[in-house]
């Protein structure tokens, strides 16, 4: 990402966070909440912008995946064409890569199906979900008068 870009999610970051500080102050906590959720989307995207290359070891390998799981959904993939067939007792060298839970990386395969092969819709799951941890971590501290869903 540019400087500018960069530059402009950390602006709307702190106008963002801004906001919600006076949305609590005012007692308006659903505003706050959502205030509070864009700006740290808004900060997780700076954060991927400011982070332009894959990591050496779990980032590259799942990023690999996921693309092929962009042809092959049900098939989570290291190798698209493998040297070896597969071995069981081998986990470590196989071309079926099982080390994580598909759901994961069929959100990193959508949003690189949407978005293009790039480092950034790989790492959009990922801050979204970081986004909505924030609205699980408020529904976990609930006052107890309040229906619970």
């Amino acid at each position: 990402m540019s400087d500018v870009w960069l530059m402009c999610l950390l602006i709307g970051s702190l106008f963002f966070l801004v906001g919600s500080y006076v949305g609590w102050r005012q007692q308006r906590p659903a505003q706050a909440l959502l205030l509070l959720m864009g700006a740290a989307f808004l900060l997780r995207l700076t954060m991927i912008g400011l982070d332009p290359f894959l990591h050496d070891w779990d980032e590259r390998y799942h990023a690999l995946v996921a693309r092929n799981l962009m042809d092959a959904p049900l098939r989570p993939m290291l190798r698209a064409i493998p040297a070896l067939p597969y071995n069981y007792k081998a986990w470590c060298c196989n071309h079926v890569w099982l080390h994580k839970q598909p759901l994961f990386l069929w959100q990193m395969a959508l949003a690189m199906k949407v978005f293009g092969t790039n480092v950034v819709a790989l790492r959009l799951p990922s801050a979204l979900l970081a986004r909505q941890s924030l609205a699980l971590s408020d529904l976990s501290h609930c006052p107890t008068d309040l229906p619970r869903l």
